[in-house]
């Protein structure tokens, strides 16, 4: 998701120069329209993922795929886009993507399916500060 002029920002600094559309963003996300930012609403993450999506499978119909972004288009994509959960409370009803987590979707008769979501098993036995 772009975030347009917040990028690279520190939190801290955003929810003091921008609070209110930042609250939009978070908690409002069906009409968060991204009007200081200039980033991208999450109407736009959702068609610009699907849009992929929909081309990935065009050019590769069978066999299976990998599929690497950040958590919030991942988000929006899985239980959005394919899933077809509600936008406006998709942050509280579906699950948070971890960063490095593994999330498996099955794709079969024009239907997707969430087999695993968060799998962070890879990550056991990783020492931290290694």
């Amino acid at each position: 998701m772009s975030f347009g002029i917040w990028e690279g920002e520190r939190f801290v600094d955003i929810t003091e120069n921008y609070g209110e559309e930042y609250a939009m963003m978070l908690d409002n996300p069906a009409t968060y329209e991204a009007n200081v930012s200039k980033g991208e609403t999450y109407y736009q993450v959702k068609e610009r993922t699907k849009q992929a999506v929909e081309q990935i499978l065009e050019e590769q119909p069978e066999g299976n795929i990998l599929v690497v972004s950040h958590g919030m288009a991942l988000r929006v994509l899985i239980f959005v886009a394919l899933q077809g959960a509600d936008l406006q409370t998709h942050r509280t009803e579906t699950p948070h993507i971890l960063n490095t987590s593994v999330t498996v979707v099955d794709y079969e008769n024009g239907e997707f399916r969430v087999v695993t979501a968060n799998d962070t098993a890879h990550l056991e036995g990783i020492v931290e500060g290694v």
